[in-house]
């Protein structure tokens, strides 16, 4: 692997989804900026890797499945969900995208649980911010790619 690729896979991507998630936590939003920037990142790791097309096939694909999810499911996942998980799955790979979100989807049920019992009472309607629980989930799976 380009070490260039490497820095900008697990130093650069990293920081900008921990920028995001403080967002995510004060105000519940993703920044277009910072998803801006990943999707740059992306393109720059695609024609490094002359992957383009296939990237942008698992971008689309992940894209779709995920809006229809968020669809079906009101307020489970917003649109900028939905865009971290494309960028995630183009530049990782589905195989890692399936692990992201599915430890993503563990860590949010979990934390959820403990607010549960701890408060006694949820307010209904009430969402909790993703993006840290993405941040989480590619932190972990960042560590098990190197300690393979």
């Amino acid at each position: 692997m380009n070490i260039f690729i490497g820095i900008i896979k697990y130093f650069i991507v990293p920081i900008i989804l921990f920028l995001i998630s403080r967002e995510d936590i004060k105000s519940k939003t993703v920044p277009y900026k910072y998803l801006l920037l990943l999707v740059l990142f992306l393109i720059l790791i695609s024609i490094l890797n002359e992957f383009l097309i296939s990237n942008l096939m698992v971008f689309i694909g992940i894209l779709i499945v995920m809006s229809v999810i968020a669809m079906l499911f009101k307020n489970s996942l917003g649109f900028g969900d939905v865009l971290i998980f494309s960028i995630i799955g183009s530049i990782y790979g589905l195989k890692e995208f399936i692990t992201v979100l599915t430890f993503s989807t563990f860590l949010v049920f979990i934390f959820s649980v403990i607010k549960l019992i701890i408060q006694k009472q949820r307010e209904l309607g009430e969402t909790l911010p993703y993006v840290p629980f993405i941040f989480l989930s590619l932190l972990i799976k960042i560590v098990l790619l190197i300690w393979e």
